[in-house]
């Protein structure tokens, strides 16, 4: 493949990554062109992540065991096409295709616990490679399926404050944002006869992040504390917002 097309190919990847938090609509598109022009012009590096997101996009939203299972094996045979031919060249890739992997794909096949480590390692690497935008993007991943995987809520309290603390270093907004509302959630959960703390280091307010993606989030926290507070009507109200079609949705 020449430059001209990876270029192309990783021009749609990185739109397809912007567009999932900002315009959704549009992740689907822009992961098929990325796709269509690997399977005409050749693969490469960026390749893997297209079949990645192609794997992501099949895979929410779909409730056949089957559908799960075939998208899930896309997404696995594009990771280890990337491990065997393209990994010792393209490190910098890791972060971004554990955050979309092991984050959007893997955990409806394998252990909530390996998705949680997998994503602690991408964020390493990130961080070491100096890919830090997507680096926090595996720590929200870490943090969250830590949460759902069933680890010390106090261990992943710590750790919350440990992503928080580089987070406002590299001034990621995002970042700031969504760990956050888990810090939120889970100090409700730790102490339930006490409102939820704050965050003592100061996290974003969410101004300027009302983007879809962002109202499912906050809905499904808020739903959480709800029902550990014992207001189940309240749980019910947040949970109608959370639109059917998203992942958080159709659990």
């Amino acid at each position: 493949i020449n430059s001209e097309r990876a270029n192309a190919i990783k021009f749609y990847d990185l739109m397809a990554t912007v567009s999932y938090f900002i315009k959704p609509e549009m992740f689907a598109f822009l992961v098929c062109r990325s796709v269509q022009l690997t399977m005409r012009e050749g693969i490469c590096n960026d390749s893997i992540l297209g079949f990645v997101h192609y794997s992501a996009t099949l895979v929410s939203g779909n409730k056949l065991v089957k559908g799960i299972r075939d998208a899930s094996r896309i997404g696995k045979s594009a990771m280890s096409c990337w491990k065997k031919r393209f990994h010792a060249m393209h490190t910098h890739s890791l972060p971004h295709l554990y955050d979309v992997y092991h984050g959007w794909v893997a955990f409806y096949t394998e252990p909530l616990q390996s998705c949680a480590d997998a994503q602690r390692q991408g964020f390493d690497v990130g961080i070491s490679v100096g890919e830090t935008g997507t680096a926090f993007l595996d720590a929200i991943q870490h943090v969250g399926y830590s949460f759902w995987a069933g680890v010390k809520l106090h261990t992943i309290l710590e750790k919350i404050d440990y992503y928080l603390e580089l987070a406002l270093l590299y001034n990621n907004e995002l970042a700031q944002e969504y760990l956050s509302m888990f810090r939120g959630t889970i100090s409700a959960l730790i102490d339930r006869s006490q409102p939820a703390r704050k965050n003592k280091l100061n996290g974003a307010t969410g101004e300027g992040m009302q983007h879809s993606n962002h109202s499912v989030a906050t809905n499904v926290h808020r739903a959480l504390q709800a029902y550990w507070s014992g207001h189940n009507e309240r749980c019910h109200h947040y949970l109608e917002k959370v639109p059917k079609g998203s992942p958080l949705g159709e659990e």
